[in-house]
């Protein structure tokens, strides 16, 4: 009687230890299918990070000059300060189609810019258009740049596409007048026809972006030529 307990006692355990590997087995599988959504999640997210990885080097690249500009007017003596702001609103009027808007700007002792109208209102309490503050942005690399002479290339992504036609001309006559050199990012709608040839002078090298995707991930190469279509305009 007592073998037979004891083996009766040894089924019930066989018994639990298979119920017990079965509930494993299920949660194994569970668990694996969770690790292939990973994968595949994490497959995707690494061919997102390759197409990004252009974007993310301009935007390094803006944050770094962006950090030079900081660094140069934070350091800047007051006879600087002051010769940055004379240049800023030189470099605004040649640009700003509304010549008359801005009267002058104006840096104080804590390096805050301020665009005086003629009464001395400071107009960037008010709300700016797009082109408006791309042109406030493009007039303060220019100042530092001439002030500190340090000289530095301007990279400019769409630089008409927030502009309107009346400060479009200025903008591209500004921006070829640098004595450092000046890379133009720019869509089929902007640097074309008239506005090509207006700077076509001063032009060294045109590329064109082609953007080719190979299966999950995409790449940019940089070829010489331009649009096609503005191409046969020139």
């Amino acid at each position: 009687d007592s073998k037979r307990e004891r083996l009766s006692h040894l089924n019930g355990e066989i018994q639990a230890l298979d119920q017990e590997i079965g509930a494993l087995k299920r949660e194994m599988s569970v668990l694996e299918t969770q690790i292939n959504q990973k994968n595949t999640e994490l497959t995707k997210l690494a061919g997102q990070w390759d197409q990004a990885k252009p974007s993310v080097r301009r935007a390094m690249r803006a944050l770094k000059v962006a950090s030079m500009v900081d660094e140069i007017v934070a350091n800047a003596v007051p006879s600087q300060i002051e010769a940055i702001a004379s240049a800023m609103t030189k470099a605004h009027r040649s640009m700003a189609h509304k010549k008359d808007l801005v009267e002058r700007i104006a840096i104080d002792e804590n390096c805050d810019v301020k665009l005086l109208n003629t009464d001395g209102i400071d107009l960037r309490g008010y709300d700016l258009s797009a082109g408006e503050k791309q042109i406030f942005t493009q007039a303060l690399i220019s100042a530092v740049s001439s002030v500190s002479g340090r000289g530095f290339p301007m990279v400019v992504d769409t630089p008409l596409g927030r502009l309107d036609i009346e400060h479009r001309k200025g903008v591209l006559n500004h921006l070829v007048q640098r004595e450092h050199q000046v890379i133009l990012l720019s869509t089929n709608t902007e640097v074309v026809g008239e506005y090509l040839r207006e700077i076509a002078p001063h032009v060294q090298k045109k590329y064109l972006v082609h953007f080719e995707r190979v299966g999950d991930i995409g790449q940019s190469t940089a070829r010489p030529g331009y649009f096609e279509e503005t191409e046969a305009q020139v």
